[in-house]
């Protein structure tokens, strides 16, 4: 007997419905993430207008040089071990004190030598100041703020995550980066700060603010338990290492055009690398929600959470290109944000903007290694391939300027994302082939 037209449509009817209602809830959750972390790329782009307007667009250079520098030293604060609060807490909330007590142990213990020596070297190459001691002290406040307090910033919102709250998450982001644009407002327009030592002492201020208004809000989920966990210090070591040779990568280019490009270009590149980071904002909202659930989804084995990956590359592909659509569009509006003499931010801007994709792509297949706990995995690919796309990035940078970094990085992007995926789904395939008899 066949069914009916009128009948198959109430049963396809009956059968859609429940299963758009499930993804309500996910879609509504990125939504409000996206909205964030959008938000907070809008206050993070007003900051860096101020600052290259009133700064110019040599000390903006030196700025962003900082910037970049000091990134690479947060991406070993701590040990990767933020990722063992997302990963053990969402599992399990009894864990948490111990995972902040780790944490805390493991930030204290790395800034320990981390932040004196980054301080001296930055000393060395970097003038910000005629006045030795006042060089010091700023590029002092710029590493603490840069490093520490950005670092323990992060485990708030992280902390939230884990704890399914993305509500607060949010805020939490948003306050940060709403917190640093009033900074910069304050400091620029109310105190007429145009120098960089000077910036530095409202920069460190404003983030030792935010830290203390975390570590209340902290407060209420109870103390840390001061101990180690040894199993997860290795695996946070696989974590952390690669955000720093990935933060090399993606800084090295700006640290050789230091070298051999004028003020100028650097100031305008860097607004350029800027837009592109604030563009991967709307796929890690993303990113925010999945990394959970793939951790969730893995306990089934690692066969699951390919396929779920492999559905959320299509959702990654649209969002990542309707931001690279839009960014191309909008470039021209960049001259007239942070002043005339960074012109040459709209060819840059539209040449790098399309790599946001290739960052989706690779960034969606290390969430799913991370998340079921394949981090030897995962830190062989970012490290290899980080490790490779520096030398090639740094290479054609130095030989061919602008050219030769556009064309390296677009190289190397493909590459890592392309090794991820073809790695994951060979791992992926091998679990699920059964064994011959």
């Amino acid at each position: 007997m066949t069914q009916s037209h009128s009948d198959r449509s109430a049963t396809d009817a009956a059968i859609s419905w429940p299963a758009i209602k499930l993804k309500i809830p996910l879609m509504l959750g990125y939504l409000a993430s996206t909205t964030s972390l959008c938000i907070s790329s809008v206050a993070q782009l007003v900051t860096f207008a101020v600052l290259a307007r009133h700064l110019g667009v040599e000390q903006f250079g030196l700025l962003v040089t900082i910037t970049a520098v000091t990134n690479l030293a947060m991406q070993l604060c701590g040990l990767g071990a933020t990722e063992t609060l997302v990963r053990r807490v969402s599992a399990d909330p009894a864990i948490y004190r111990d995972a902040l007590g780790h944490h805390l142990i493991l930030i204290a213990a790395t800034a320990s030598i981390i932040v004196p020596l980054l301080a001296v070297a930055l000393n060395h190459f970097i003038s910000v100041s005629p006045d030795g001691p006042t060089n010091f002290v700023a590029l002092l406040c710029f590493t603490i703020s840069n490093v520490v307090l950005v670092r323990w910033i992060f485990v708030t919102e992280q902390v939230f995550i884990a704890r399914f709250e993305y509500g607060p998450a949010n805020l939490a982001n948003i306050g940060f980066a709403v917190s640093r644009m009033l900074t910069a407002l304050i400091a620029c327009y109310g105190f007429g700060v145009t120098r960089l030592s000077d910036w530095a002492l409202w920069h460190g201020g404003g983030h030792l603010v935010v830290a203390v208004v975390c570590a209340i809000v902290l407060s209420r989920f109870g103390r840390p338990r001061w101990t180690i966990l040894i199993n997860e210090t290795k695996l946070g070591f696989y974590f952390c290492t690669p955000y720093f040779f990935l933060a090399i990568r993606q800084n090295i280019d700006l640290l050789v055009l230091n070298v051999v490009a004028t003020p100028e270009v650097i100031g305008s590149y860097s607004v350029a690398r800027r837009i592109l980071d604030t563009s991967t904002l709307t796929v890690s909202g993303l990113h925010r929600l999945t990394y959970p659930k793939l951790a969730a989804i893995s306990a089934r084995g690692f066969g699951q959470t390919v396929r779920l990956a492999r559905k959320l590359l299509f959702v990654v592909f649209a969002i990542t290109g309707l931001t690279s659509v839009g960014v191309f569009v909008a470039a021209p509006v960049l001259p007239i944000l942070f002043g005339n003499g960074f012109s040459r931010t709209i060819a840059y801007t539209r040449a790098l903007c399309w790599i946001g994709i290739l960052l989706g792509v690779q960034e969606m297949a290390a969430e799913a290694l991370g998340a079921s706990g394949r981090h030897a995995v995962r830190a062989a690919i970012y490290n290899g391939g980080s490790i490779v796309g520096a030398i090639v990035v740094a290479t054609m940078t130095y030989e061919f300027l602008l050219d030769g970094t556009v064309t390296a990085l677009y190289a190397t992007e493909s590459l890592v994302a392309l090794t991820f995926w073809a790695v994951m789904i060979v791992m992926g395939n091998r679990e699920t082939v059964a064994p011959s008899p």
